[in-house]
């Protein structure tokens, strides 16, 4: 065997000059190719494409390179100069990050004057600020905003993810310039107490998540930074170290093995995933960290020549922008404005957010970063923006609020008194009503956004890859407050009970599972509405229960289902309700039908626009008149 000094030098040319890696930084196009990846899945699982249902995991990918590319600037600014510059490196990531933030936040402001439903235009203040300071992952904590939640989503959702990324720019070359200090040299020794770090906050992840809503340990700085925490690891494992050829190749080989990871877990992993929360995050992250690695390293490699291709570097380049842009013009760009579904809206909203990021690359972040707007100038351009977008918000936000839960929407004394109960699908229903159509009808609106009908203890899923949505108090509570307060004052003579979303997933009741459409799923089911209905009908009157209209993609399999707990619960409760059939209406072949008659029925396939819903009220109301006719 030859000696070590005889083994292949497995070193890039700056690398061998200093003895190690990480002697200075050239221009990776493999590491723009990573970037691209985790872009294109995060774009393609918000357009709801159905063969990366684990897109969402792009983010760490970007939260892997994040902790690498960022500790090894520092280290070798630290080895060039010496000791590092906060002030410079956090002028430089402003540069980089704030003006393409600004121009998104100032369009926000623009949505929600012209295009924002009352609960997107109620949240948009808070959110918009809290992007603007980069706290938004906190502000959607501490406001209980689900991140599965997809009904009137803010446009700013996807912030949470780059306030962690700023969080972690802030306090990070603080932390870093600190274990220099201790460790000097050793780096080896601050990795391991970093991975010691990264492993706790994979842990504090499992504990908050519990078994209900996860969105507490999805959106959490301390339970996030676990992937930061790898990237960063490894970043300070390799640093000037001497690679010999069995290192390369063990870590060549786990750059396969990552890819492979990474692929299946985009294609196989859904958002609702509970082993994700209790090790799977863990998993997704040592597998991108072990991709970068491979495609760093010098000497023969799987991933660099895959990531270096020239179409992934070029998006790679303008990943900033297109993660920016993508969401707001996602909500933005919707079935009910667009009338497209399917792969021609897919391919619209791609390519609108594609447009738009070159535009915001090249015209906007490029120019400021290479150097417009130098030193003092650019600190108060940066202030005086800053303070020109956050009274842009105040301005476009004055006097939103909360829409109020229970709404009188038409009708007078002595008319027809409607009341409707469900969750948005519902809400929006009652919230369209077209009264001047219907001025013998009154209709009170007491539909709860993203709560169902059932109190059981938790909302497991449904469906796999289904979205968990769901907070039992917060849903008992609002609803017995609207639904004591109306049945007592607004007296309906009929409620329109919606069966939706929220009643297709399994639940835990009394410590065991119920897989939705089983048997033990139904029986519970028709007695938990059968509460319900005596709840509406304690001061008389009936509930018409209705059909859902029918789910699309992976919720389709729920409308039989559904469909039978409608006539289950009718016919256990023939004297208190009626069955009104939706499905047979809209959808009479049992599958999803994006227009009726030639009328747009979903904003965004599943909530009613406003021409869907006074299409189904035009055929509503006169089967309710009917119904009750025909009860004397």
């Amino acid at each position: 065997m030859p000696p070590p000094a005889a083994a292949p030098d497995l070193r890039t040319g700056a690398a061998a000059a200093g003895g190690g890696l990480h002697r200075r930084i050239g221009y990776l196009p493999q590491l723009d190719g990573v970037r691209a990846v985790a872009v294109l899945a995060v774009m393609a699982y918000h357009a709801e494409v159905s063969w990366l249902a684990g897109g969402f995991l792009g983010v760490d990918v970007f939260f892997a390179l994040s902790g690498y590319l960022i500790t090894t600037l520092l280290l070798v600014e630290r080895d060039q100069d010496g000791s590092i510059s906060l002030v410079g490196f956090w002028g430089r990531r402003a540069r980089r990050l704030l003006p393409a933030l600004y121009a998104v936040l100032v369009f926000t402001a623009l949505f929600g004057v012209l295009w924002a439903s009352e609960v997107q235009l109620a949240r948009l203040r808070g959110d918009a600020l809290a992007a603007l300071l980069y706290v938004a992952n906190w502000r959607l904590i501490f406001s209980e905003q689900s991140y599965f939640d997809i009904f009137d989503p803010s446009p700013l959702r996807h912030m949470w993810s780059l306030a962690i990324e700023e969080q972690w720019y802030l306090l990070w070359p603080v932390l870093a310039g600190a274990g220099f200090r201790r460790f000097g040299s050793r780096t080896a020794a601050m990795a391991a107490l970093v991975l010691a770090a990264g492993l706790c906050s994979a842990a504090l992840m499992a504990v908050l998540a519990g078994d209900g809503d996860p969105s507490r340990s999805y959106y959490g700085t301390d339970t996030r930074a676990q992937t930061l925490l790898l990237g960063t690891a490894a970043a300070l494992w390799l640093h000037r170290r001497q690679v010999s050829v069995a290192m390369a190749r063990a870590v060549q080989a786990a750059g396969v093995a990552g890819t492979w990871v990474l692929v299946a877990c985009f294609a196989m992993v859904h958002d609702g995933d509970q082993w994700m929360y209790r090790g799977g995050f863990l998993l997704v992250a040592v597998a991108a960290v072990a991709v970068i690695t491979s495609a760093v390293l010098p000497g023969a490699s799987f991933t660099r020549p895959l990531l270096q291709v020239a179409p992934l570097a070029w998006i790679g380049r303008i990943s900033y922008g297109l993660y920016l842009w993508h969401w707001p013009l996602y909500v933005l760009i919707d079935e009910e404005r667009t009338g497209l579904s399917g792969p021609a809206l897919v391919g619209t909203r791609f390519a609108v957010t594609f447009v738009v990021a070159l535009i915001s690359y090249h015209h906007l972040e490029m120019p400021i970063r290479r150097g417009a707007l130098p030193g003092r100038a650019g600190l108060v351009s940066a202030l005086a923006a800053a303070a020109l977008v956050a009274g842009t918000i105040l301005v476009a936000t004055v006097g939103a609020e909360e829409p109020e839960v229970a709404l009188e929407v038409g009708g007078g004394v002595g008319d027809l008194r409607v009341m409707v109960v469900g969750d948005s699908v519902g809400y929006g229903l009652a919230s369209f009503f077209p009264a001047d159509a219907h001025p013998d009808v009154a209709v009170r609106n007491a539909a709860v956004y993203a709560c169902g009908l059932f109190d059981a203890e938790a909302q497991i899923g449904g469906a796999p890859g289904e979205r968990r949505m769901y907070s039992r108090d917060r849903c008992v509570s609002l609803r017995h407050q609207v639904w004591d307060e109306d049945v007592a004052q607004f007296d309906p003579e009929v409620t329109v009970m919606e069966l939706g979303v929220y009643e297709g997933f399994d639940y835990e009741v009394d410590g065991e599972v119920l897989a939705f459409g089983s048997d033990a799923w139904r029986r519970y089911a028709v007695e938990e509405l059968g509460r319900r209905v005596d709840e509406l009908t304690s001061g008389g009157g009936r509930v018409a229960v209705l059909t859902p209209h029918c789910f699309r993609g992976r919720a389709a399999e729920k409308n039989t289902t559904l469909a039978a707990l409608a006539h289950d619960l009718v016919d256990e409760h023939p004297d208190e309700t009626f069955l009104v059939d939706l499905m047979a209406f809209l959808c009479p072949d049992g599958s999803y039908q994006a227009e009726h008659d030639g009328t747009r029925l979903y904003k965004d396939g599943r909530h009613y626009g406003r021409a869907g819903a006074e299409l189904v009220w035009s055929w509503l109301v006169p089967q309710l008149e009917a119904e009750l006719r025909e009860a004397g």
